[in-house]
Order: structure tokens, then C-alpha cells, then sequence
């Protein structure tokens, strides 16, 4: 598009989530491909000026709503902003800046979007009111996907694309000597059997892991609570996921594959082709596994997971060479289709 547009772009950004740091700047590089001249607003949590880009404090009125009005284009740029199972406020936060958008007659656009899950029929209510109002969404995957067409957003104004991250993604492939385990972690409330089965699995894994930390305020936090504030004596270091999933290349040392929790920690394994056995929290973590041909195990239940864990692990590193082949065909194709999420544009 050969049109010099201010655009307000929209996320969990300025957080230390490395998944969403890397939706910020791949919507960036994605519109700026799409726009001659973009001008980029983007909301986070402090207010700077890096790079050309402005950034703004997420929870500042003032400055929230001077980006509105000077912009013509409001992009959500990727990542699970609109549902309501974590927080209520937030979800009506994100909705309150797509009413201004509407109310402003701004162009407001969903790209890469994870939707739901919706649990209040108000929130669902809302959603509806203001999907049919947006002037384009695409979405990462079938579920949101299915979402958006039950409440009547016709299917050429909603795209089935990936997620963000998989936008012009670089690929690699793990040494053939590598042993290392990646671990993911992210808070969850367990059953007791969960908690008691999970804790049993990593702490006995017999092999050297990596804590792969993709939010810095929480994650290790997090474990080390779960773990009674300690870590277990087979995480041999912690990665900031803030500097290696913003900045991809060979990994030193080299890991093998990874148990991972978190969405994004995932999308990671799979750019460096490493097979994975998925903690399922949330059921896009399980359909992001089923789609890429990996191993996943769901601690969402109340009974027992430590055989399901063991054998499942065993069943990929036995059969390992099929699980990477795995990635390897299927990632390709979430690369190609992650272009989807510029094509509304006008």
C-alpha cells in the first residue's frame, strides 16, 4: 500500500513476555511492508521514543486517547487480548479502545488474533457488537477462527492465518549431539495430583535442563513457588527468552527438545525444528501441538498425568526423528500463511 498512514498498535507490549515483544515487532515489520510510510504509536507501558516509534503508557487516558484521534489506523497486533478468563477488566479495556476507534470512524483492524474463551454473556454480547464493526481480522487459528463465523462476521471480512510470530520466521536445526532439555513454565492453578505428578516428572527427568524464561516477572517466580522456592537440582541455567526469541540464531548449548507450557515456548521449538511434549493450560496450546504433529499432555483434569508425562516423552525421544520430521513439514506452512495477516488491508 503506497499510502503514508498513522497506525496505533495494540498489545500486551512492555510486559518482559518475550512472545509478545516479538508480536510487537513482527506486526511492525508486517505493516511496514504493507504501508509506504507507517508511523507507528505503539501502547506500552512506559513512554518513549526508540527507533522513530512512539510508545506510549498503556494506562494513561491522556496520551491514549491524543493516539486515537491522530491516528487513522488501529491494529491489534497479535497474541490472546480478547477473552475474559484471565481478567474481565482486561478484556473490557481492549474493547473500550476498539468503541473509541468505531465511535472516531478509525479503521480497526485484528491481525493474528487468538479470540476467546468468552465465559460472561456480557463479554460475549460486547465481542459481538464490536466484531461486526471492525474493518478487518484475521486470526491464528480454527478455534477463533469457528468463534468469529457463530456470531455472524462473514468470511470475507475474517482470515484463518498463524500467529505472529511466525511471520517471516527463520528456521534452524538442533546438533545431532544435543541433549540439553528445554522446560517452559507459567502460572496455573493444578489439581493436587497435577501438581504432585508434575513436580515428580521434572524433578526426576534424567537430563540436563534449561529453564526457558519467556516472562521475566512471572515465570521464575512461579516455579520456584511451585518447587517450594527452590529450583529442581536438573535446571542447570535459566535463558532470557527476551533476547533469544527477539534475536534468533544457532543456540549454545544446543537443546534437544522442549517440555513446554507456554504458547509462544512452543512456536520457539518448533522454528528450531525441536520436537516438543506440550503442557496444555489452554486449548490453543493443544491445537498449535495436534496441527505440528507433536505430544501433548493436559493438566486441565483432576486425576493422575505422571504415566501419560513418562510415556509420552519416551514415545517422542524414541521416535524422535519422526516428530522432527514432523516440523519440518508443517512449519514451512505456518510461515506461508502467516502473509495471510496483511491481506485486509486496503
Amino acid at each position: 500500500m503506497n499510502t503514508t498512514a498513522r497506525i496505533l498498535l495494540v498489545g500486551y507490549y512492555g510486559y518482559d513476555n518475550a512472545g509478545d515483544e516479538l508480536l510487537a515487532k513482527k506486526s511492525i515489520t508486517l505493516l511496514s511492508s504493507v504501508f509506504k510510510h507507517p508511523v507507528f504509536t505503539v501502547l506500552s507501558t512506559k513512554r518513549v521514543k526508540q527507533d522513530g516509534i512512539s510508545y506510549i503508557k498503556r494506562f494513561s487516558m491522556l496520551s491514549l486517547m491524543t493516539a486515537i484521534l491522530r491516528t487513522r489506523y488501529i491494529v491489534f497486533g497479535g497474541g490472546g487480548l480478547l477473552q475474559d478468563k484471565t481478567s474481565k477488566k482486561s478484556l473490557f479495556y481492549y474493547l473500550g479502545i476498539l468503541t473509541l476507534g468505531w465511535l472516531f470512524r478509525k479503521e480497526c483492524y485484528l491481525i493474528g488474533q487468538g479470540i476467546g474463551p468468552l465465559e460472561s454473556t456480557f463479554s460475549k454480547h460486547c465481542f459481538a457488537f464490536l466484531m461486526r464493526r471492525m474493518t478487518h481480522i484475521s486470526v491464528r487459528d480454527k478455534l477463533s477462527y469457528a468463534l468469529l463465523r457463530r456470531i455472524g462476521i462473514s468470511p470475507d471480512r475474517v482470515l484463518l492465518a498463524t500467529d505472529l510470530a511466525y511471520y517471516r520466521g527463520d528456521t534452524f536445526m538442533p546438533h545431532p549431539k544435543a541433549s540439553m532439555v528445554g522446560f517452559s513454565f507459567r502460572p496455573m492453578v493444578f489439581s493436587d495430583a497435577v501438581s504432585q505428578d508434575l513436580k515428580r516428572f521434572i524433578s526426576t527427568l534424567d537430563a540436563d535442563m534449561a529453564f526457558l524464561e519467556f516472562h521475566k516477572t512471572t515465570d521464575l517466580s512461579a516455579l520456584k513457588t511451585f518447587y517450594y522456592h527452590s529450583l529442581p537440582g536438573n535446571i542447570k541455567s535459566v535463558w532470557d527468552m527476551n533476547n533469544i526469541f527477539l534475536n534468533p540464531g544457532p543456540l549454545d548449548p544446543q537443546l534437544k527438545l522442549v517440555i513446554g507450557m507456554r504458547f509462544h515456548a512452543l512456536v520457539f521449538a518448533s522454528l528450531y525444528h525441536l520436537p516438543f511434549l506440550a503442557l496444555v493450560y489452554d486449548d490453543k496450546v493443544k491445537q498449535l501441538a495436534k496441527f505440528l504433529g507433536q505430544e501433548y499432555v493436559d493438566l486441565r483434569q483432576k486425576g493422575t498425568v505422571y504415566t501419560e508425562l513418562t510415556e509420552k516423552l519416551q514415545k517422542i525421544e524414541q521416535n524422535y526423528e519422526h516428530y522432527q520430521n514432523q516440523l519440518v513439514l508443517t512449519v514451512p506452512k505456518l510461515i506461508e500463511q502467516a502473509n495471510l495477516n496483511k491481506l485486509g488491508f486496503k
